[in-house]
């Protein structure tokens, strides 16, 4: 910024210009400062004449070389004010600014600090008249103020009209800038992705700047040459990619990604940055295990039961012990296909990564379940679901016997058979056959016991019951009636 100073010099002036800087960011240029100062054409005040004159009584032939004037030209004086303001973290002091002036060498004081200001004053320069400049190399991270000056006469705006100072005789002026401070800001800019289910949002990740509260691509002021972290909560269920942080405007930051969440920053004033992190749902897996328990005699394997994971991403059949990828949040059915001969299980989830609560995982239910459970996971979850089908094993006896095994010819005699399990298992769908032999005549509607009897060919397919079933330690008594015939 120039400023060209026509000074009517009538007395000894003295200049002071002031100049205040404020860390935020100002472009890389020179600042000029022009500052003309004119002799003004007539200045009686420092002329001094001597008179020299002959006494009367004699005569002088030359009258003209009987006096002399001395013209004395005051130097003026430069003084500079450079006043620093740190307020938002800045740490530069006045030899960051390189001052010089072709006025001559410029010495500063060690400065006066009130507050976040620092007041430094140089020494006095006296100078001839005539036009000056002042050089400031501007500074990124500290604002470009506006000069204005004040002087012991009366300044009005119309005496800075294109960038001159016009000073009236005897006057001297204060010239002054002052800079605004432009904090650096940090602005974190977060990706969520959702598309394996994830229903996580952005407020769930508990973003922070320096310990406070930030939202999503919204600036933040920050103190500037002060640590501080960056972080969001890390959740289980979703990758994170470490922080990423850059300055707009190319400055220099130190930056470290600590890899749990969080990050070491320090950004220096005008700073303009933003960090940036990814996090992505981590998509679950759904495995089952189908144990077959053949103790008992039975010969079937997991491949008989036909296990069924309803998610699409799954493979149907499902593999026993084969972890398959599934939508996280989305409701799943798994099941299997019921076997004659084998109790059904019930179906016990865990998660592997806790991330689903155990009390949404099938584990406590009844005998054929295993049918269809139906239940959603988390995102991040490895559930397993173990089924146990157990071969059925019975030990059936029967035992008959008759009212009177020495009747005559022509009596009716009444047979009780009598059907036991000795377990383990319930004995269920049982079927007894008698088949009459021609000693005897069957009596027609005679049957009992049983679930269901058939006495349509007695002397071939014999008698047939059907048992539901038979527990361990309570038989079954069934009976029917026949005639003793001839021999």
């Amino acid at each position: 910024m120039n400023y060209n100073t026509v000074n009517q010099l009538k007395d000894r002036l003295s200049y002071f210009f002031f100049e205040k800087e404020f860390s935020g960011p100002r472009l890389s240029v020179l600042g000029l400062l022009l500052i003309p100062l004119v002799a003004y054409p007539s200045l009686a005040d420092y002329q001094n004449t001597a008179t020299v004159s002959a006494s009367s009584d004699q005569f002088e032939s030359d009258t003209t070389n009987n006096s002399d004037t001395v013209q004395v030209t005051p130097n003026a004086e430069i003084v500079i004010v450079k006043e620093v303001v740190n307020n938002n973290g800045g740490n530069l002091v006045v030899g960051d600014f390189g001052i010089t002036t072709n006025a001559g060498a410029l010495t500063f004081d060690s400065g006066t600090t009130v507050g976040d200001t620092t007041t430094y004053t140089s020494t006095k320069l006296f100078v001839v008249p005539g036009t000056y400049t002042l050089v400031e190399s501007d500074v990124i991270g500290y604002t470009e103020g506006v000069w204005s000056c004040i002087g012991d006469g009366t300044l009005t705006k119309t005496d800075f009209d294109d960038g001159e100072l016009v000073l009236a005789t005897g006057e001297s002026a204060v010239c002054t800038i002052s800079n605004d401070d432009i904090g650096p800001q940090v602005t974190l800019a977060k990706t969520l992705t959702n598309d394996n289910g994830g229903d996580l949002g952005l407020a769930n990740f508990n973003l922070q700047i320096a310990g406070n509260p930030a939202t999503n691509l919204t600036p933040q002021t920050v103190a500037a040459n002060t640590n501080f972290v960056i972080s969001e909560d890390l959740d289980a269920g979703y990758t994170s990619t470490p922080w990423a942080c850059v300055d707009g405007g190319g400055l220099t930051i130190t930056f470290a990604d600590n890899g749990d969440g969080t990050a070491n920053l320090n950004v220096p004033p005008g700073a303009d940055v933003t960090c940036s992190i990814t996090n992505d749902d981590i998509a679950p897996t759904l495995m089952l295990v189908k144990n077959v328990d053949n103790t008992n005699g039975g010969s079937a394997t997991p491949a008989s039961f036909d296990l069924s994971i309803s998610d699409p991403l799954a493979a149907s059949p499902a593999i026993s012990g084969v972890a398959y990828q599934v939508e996280a949040n989305n409701p799943i059915t798994i099941s299997e296909t019921p076997l004659a001969g084998y109790q059904e299980g019930s179906w016990v989830c865990t998660d592997a990564n806790a991330q689903t609560p155990v009390a949404d995982l099938p584990g406590g239910g009844v005998a054929g379940l295993a049918t269809g459970a139906i239940f959603s996971i988390k995102q991040g979850s490895a559930v397993t679901c173990e089924i146990t089908n157990t071969a059925q094993g019975v030990d059936l006896t029967i035992a008959k016997g008759v009212d009177d095994s020495t009747p005559n010819v022509g009596d009716t005699i009444t047979f009780t058979m009598t059907v036991s399990n000795a377990g383990p298992d319930l004995a269920t769908n049982v079927e007894v056959t008698d088949i009459i032999l021609p000693g005897f005549t069957y009596v027609l509607g005679s049957m009992t016991g049983g679930t269901t009897q058939d006495e349509s060919d007695p002397t071939g397919a014999g008698l047939n019951w059907d048992i539901a079933s038979v527990p361990v330690g309570s038989p079954v008594v069934l009976t029917f009636d026949a005639v003793v015939n001839a021999p």
